[in-house]
């Protein structure tokens, strides 16, 4: 079996004071009662009932139907006023379109969210290229803080659910519910019985306390063949690779070869097949001219490269976003 340090993880309790460190999170403190100030006994209480709800949100979690092509946009819908541009593509033809946001400042993300909610996305996701993950989350605390009932998701570049999920969790608890969480690498471990790392990841997951969807990333490029990213899968494994996958998580996630390339239909067809049921994902170049593509076996795309202006990867183009929803109502 992998070990935690191969995952990038440990059990909860021992990645609590370096979460605590690198994130900002308040810390309850360590000692006996007796040694504490009342500050402290107050925080230790508190920590101690937040603890408590993450338990009681990992039971019910534990009990809430999988998710499915037939449900996934239903169980959306909460996200979507009634009318609204994105409770339209409920009743479109084509997948569910999340917008993703390459953070720059907590300005730039917040404006860019609120151009992609004003044309009708599903959802938005924010993702960090150019910095640490730590210095993402005060980021993710202001949109929360302005968008409270939008579906936000997030994706801490190369980092996998091991690292993730403690730390949406403790975000969780503070009050920084982020509703989705994408992995580049869900650690499913081609042509292999044992998927040692991603039972690991399953079990992390499980009691961080986060209960929100999760996106991982399934045959997903690698161009610059990054140690931490997926390795290859040949194509006559797609299938059974993708049948592992959903196994694991709530959304297949994969790719075409490289960033702004499409996958392609063969691909999609095998994953198709071993997802059986299991929502399916696609993270790479969707456009307006081939989306219609990926209709029927496709349940969610993820766009970025092809709604950003021209040179700026920050910031999202309104025409293009335009141009790719009614591309995907099928309008």
């Amino acid at each position: 079996m992998a070990s935690h340090e191969e995952l990038g993880a440990t059990t909860v309790d021992e990645m609590d004071d370096c979460i605590t460190e690198l994130c900002g999170f308040k810390s309850a403190g360590t000692g006996g009662a007796g040694s504490m100030s009342e500050d402290r006994v107050r925080s230790a209480a508190m920590e101690q009932a937040l603890n408590d709800v993450a338990a009681i949100t990992n039971s019910a979690a534990s009990q809430r139907p999988k998710l499915t092509r037939d449900t996934i946009k239903h169980s959306l819908k909460r996200y979507w006023a009634e009318g609204s541009k994105a409770a339209a593509l409920c009743d479109g033809p084509g997948p569910l379109l999340f917008a993703v946001i390459h953070a720059k400042d907590a300005q730039q993300v917040t404006q860019n969210v609120q151009l992609a909610l004003e044309e009708g996305v599903a959802g938005v996701f924010i993702i960090n290229h150019d910095f640490d993950y730590p210095q993402l989350l005060p980021i993710l605390r202001q949109v929360r803080g302005c968008f409270p009932d939008a579906f936000v998701g997030v994706n801490f570049h190369t980092i996998n659910g091991g690292e993730a999920f403690p730390i949406l969790g403790r975000l969780a608890r503070e009050g920084v519910k982020m509703d989705a969480y994408w992995a580049d690498n869900a650690c499913i471990q081609d042509a292999s019985i044992d998927q040692a790392s991603a039972e690991m990841i399953a079990s992390l997951r499980q009691k961080s306390g986060w209960d929100g969807l999760y996106f991982g990333g399934t045959a997903f490029k690698n161009a610059k063949q990054h140690l931490k990213l997926c390795a290859p899968v040949p194509t006559e494994n797609l299938t059974q690779v993708a049948e592992a996958a959903s196994r694991y998580m709530d959304i297949v996630t994969t790719s075409g070869p490289d960033t702004g390339v499409a996958p392609d239909m063969q691909k999609i067809t095998l994953m198709r097949g071993g997802c059986l049921d299991t929502p399916l994902c696609v993270a790479s170049g969707v456009t307006p001219h081939n989306v219609q593509n990926f209709f029927e076996d496709v349940d969610c795309v993820f766009a970025a490269s092809s709604i950003q202006k021209t040179g700026d990867k920050t910031m999202l183009d309104r025409n293009k976003l335009q141009a790719l929803l009614s591309a995907v109502r099928g309008s």
